[in-house]
């Protein structure tokens, strides 16, 4: 799958940053900073922004992200408190917003929370006709399932007809880990087309951010400044330990 410049396929994965600030001049100056860094992909965590219940204040906003930054994949998010979000949102509200961002043409992927969303299939085709490119999303912060569970949410996800499936843990133990590995491999397997983003969250989960692309996980996520989710690492230290295993496995 191609977004923009960006190529997004197994064995690859790319490093998104998202935009963590409240008003709108600290996003418009973080997503600069960005930019100038070389950041492929951006995340615009819309819960975080003071005005994030005012849909033409997001408009505007993301046209100001979609000029300053129209060479990257800008994906819009608004995570709920449910899942781990910065703001309370109805599921009327929720749906109001998803489709002025999809109708606006001004975020090339958008955030789905699937097993909170109401209709969520029915939702992302309609949201799909506009041309967004959408992630079924979903967040555990207690806990990571058993490794079949994990693996009925990521086909669940899939099969709906999304363009991406993202499924975050919270690891107990190192062996939580490997299960969400385990499931990643397994749903690759099945469905070895599928776009999928895996992680497992905090300090103990932090390989795979690291090590996504072995593990079939296209997208990973690093802060600049502020980080959106426990366990991320910096943009530059990420940055530098994928080159590093790049190189590693091109002289193997």
């Amino acid at each position: 799958m191609k977004i923009k410049n960006s190529v997004f396929a197994n064995g690859k994965t790319i490093i998104c940053v998202p935009v963590v600030e409240k008003t709108a001049e600290g996003i418009q100056n973080a997503v600069r900073i960005q930019r100038e860094s070389g950041v492929e992909m951006l995340e615009w965590r819309i819960d975080w922004f003071e005005r994030a219940k005012e849909i033409e204040a997001v408009i505007e906003v993301l046209g100001k992200i979609a000029k300053i930054g129209e060479q990257m994949v800008i994906l819009a998010t608004f995570r709920s408190k449910a899942q781990g979000g910065g703001m309370e949102i109805s599921q009327e509200a929720y749906g109001k917003l998803l489709f002025a961002i999809a109708e606006s043409g001004l975020a090339d992927v958008l955030d789905v929370e699937f097993f909170e969303a109401e209709r969520p299939v029915e939702k992302i085709k309609k949201l799909q006709k506009t041309g967004v490119h959408i992630v079924a999303s979903h967040h555990n912060f207690q806990k990571t399932p058993p490794k079949e569970e994990m693996e009925k949410q990521f086909l669940e996800m899939t099969d709906s007809g999304a363009d991406f499936a993202k499924l975050a843990v919270t690891p107990q133990c190192k062996a939580d880990v490997l299960r969400l590995s385990e499931a990643v491999l397994h749903v690759k397997e099945q469905r070895p087309h599928s776009h999928l983003i895996a992680m497992s969250m905090g300090a103990e989960g932090m390989m795979t951010r690291m090590f996504g692309a072995w593990l079939g996980s296209e997208v990973t996520f690093a802060s600049m400044g502020k980080r959106s989710a426990p366990g991320q690492l910096s943009y530059e230290n990420m940055k530098m330990i994928m080159e590093t295993i790049r190189k590693s496995l091109e002289e193997t």
